[in-house]
């Protein structure tokens, strides 16, 4: 068990941001294949339905645009956790975070809270009004699902139903990386503002020859 030792042992010696920060992108990371599983299974349904239909190779599909909208955040974020939580700059007591590194956290805190809002809120998805994105009305796409409703004939027909529940499931872990994001915002605020200036010794100038020569000095007046 010496590996588990080791890990224990590196991850006390890390800061509790890191830890959160590692937390955000083992999510970033679970969330990214939950998009793209998504995007795959959309995929599947697209070809075998066109391919049914006499379509050919038409295998175009319009995302919702929230989808798409969490997809772009979601990367960015994940590669920024990354970056963060192999920077031992908060383990330092001198360090201070600046306003533009907060700025730059809160950005991501805040485009994550939308990437995870917008998929809730109705009419918010131009081709799912007036409903939500999560409703998942676009899973009866070109009525594909409806035509061909017969899974042990088309095992493919359920696809849109697995994407439906995959991107729901990406919606809430989504809103978990953003309570970590905003989080992070609030403990690097306190930490910006907690921070005091640590005094400076006055560092002699004078050779340590010099300094017992005073001494001595000194010592001969005083008898």
């Amino acid at each position: 068990m010496p590996n588990v030792a080791f890990l224990k042992t590196k991850l006390k010696s890390l800061h509790y941001i890191q830890l959160i920060h590692i937390w955000n992108a083992t999510m970033g990371i679970i969330l990214f294949g939950l998009l793209v599983g998504v995007a795959t299974t959309i995929r599947s349904f697209i070809s075998n339905g066109s391919e049914l239909a006499g379509f050919g190779n038409y295998n175009t599909f319009a995302y919702p645009a929230t989808y798409v909208y969490m997809l772009i955040p979601s990367i960015c974020s994940l590669v920024y956790s990354v970056i963060l939580a192999f920077d031992p700059s908060p383990s330092y007591p001198a360090w201070r975070p600046s306003k533009t590194f907060i700025s730059s956290v809160a950005l991501f805190a805040g485009a994550l809270f939308f990437a995870s809002l917008f998929p809730v809120l109705p009419s918010a998805d131009m081709i799912t009004r007036p409903e939500s994105a999560l409703s998942c009305s676009w899973a009866d796409f070109m009525e594909w699902r409806t035509i061909y409703n017969n899974v042990d004939i088309y095992p493919w027909v359920n696809n849109m139903d697995i994407a439906c529940g995959t991107l729901q499931a990406a919606d809430a872990f989504c809103w978990v990386i953003t309570i970590g994001w905003l989080a992070l915002v609030a403990l690097y605020v306190r930490r910006a503002r907690q921070w005091k200036p640590i005094e400076k010794q006055q560092s002699s100038t004078s050779w340590p020859m010099e300094q017992i020569k005073k001494t001595e000095t000194k010592t001969e007046i005083e008898e």
